[in-house]
């Protein structure tokens, strides 16, 4: 991909009922014995830059996505990965937004941290169940760094195949510092089978009636467990034959 100097970024988590899909199929949904993550759908918008204007609202000083190993000790690890990032990068008056989120998960993680650390973090967003997937730290930007006026906050998010996303923004600007670079592991898949195998999922539930959330499951590729253990991972969605059009309008849209 070639490398740009500004971005506009639009999250799109739209859609409820296949959101809402999916997390059911990982089990930790709305569906009876699950932990009962309510998705939210909204739209955001983002303006990124590598240089610095005088306009600019807050700045990213660390970014990272970790990821647990598919290991008894992965957990652990995790944790000590979270908190050695957030120490070694902090100022005394940083902020940290929790990653509180009602899932198992989250809350096993939640018991590597000492009541002290806990005590002085920020609420998460997203503790009442209510789940705004990719729109949740631009929600805490806003709620903490641009209403309540925090100059160095830390936002933590948990993601799906057991990832968790950090990111340390700032309201005092420094233009001569840059932002370090990290290894990332870029895997590039194609949109159409994923649609694909996605849609023939839904398909077994559509049609047959059966219980598809498990091929729903099979179907998604962020949790596979290749992937886990590997941090800042990204994945990179190209079209082969196809185009954005007739994705599209598979799925009803119309075009003028």
């Amino acid at each position: 991909m070639q490398p740009e100097d500004d971005a506009l970024v639009i999250n799109l988590e739209l859609g409820k009922d296949r959101q809402q899909e999916c997390l059911d199929a990982l089990g930790i949904g709305v569906k009876s014995g699950q932990d009962g993550l309510d998705v939210i759908t909204g739209v955001a918008v983002t303006w990124l830059s590598k240089q610095y204007h005088a306009q600019s609202l807050c700045q990213i000083s660390s970014c990272d996505i970790l990821s647990q190993a598919p290991s008894l000790s992965g957990a652990h690890e995790l944790v000590q990965n979270l908190k050695k990032l957030i120490s070694t990068n902090s100022s005394r008056t940083s902020k940290v937004a929790s990653f509180d989120i009602k899932s198992r998960w989250a809350k096993g993680l939640l018991k590597g941290f000492s009541q002290e650390e806990k005590s002085q973090w920020l609420p998460s967003i997203e503790n009442d169940g209510f789940h705004y997937l990719s729109i949740k730290p631009l929600g805490e930007i806003q709620a903490y760094c641009l209403n309540l006026g925090v100059e160095d906050l830390w936002l933590l998010t948990l993601g799906g195949g057991g990832r968790a996303g950090c990111i340390r923004v700032q309201k005092a600007l420094k233009p001569e510092e840059q932002l370090l670079s990290r290894l990332v592991h870029t895997e590039t898949l194609s949109l159409e089978n994923a649609y694909n195998k996605f849609t023939a999922a839904q398909h077994i539930g559509d049609a047959l009636g059966q219980d598809y959330l498990p091929h729903v499951r099979n179907a998604l590729i962020y949790p596979q467990k290749k992937y886990r253990g590997r941090h800042n991972q990204t994945f990179h969605w190209v079209l082969g034959s196809g185009s954005w059009r007739s994705l599209l309008e598979n799925q009803g849209a119309k075009h003028g």
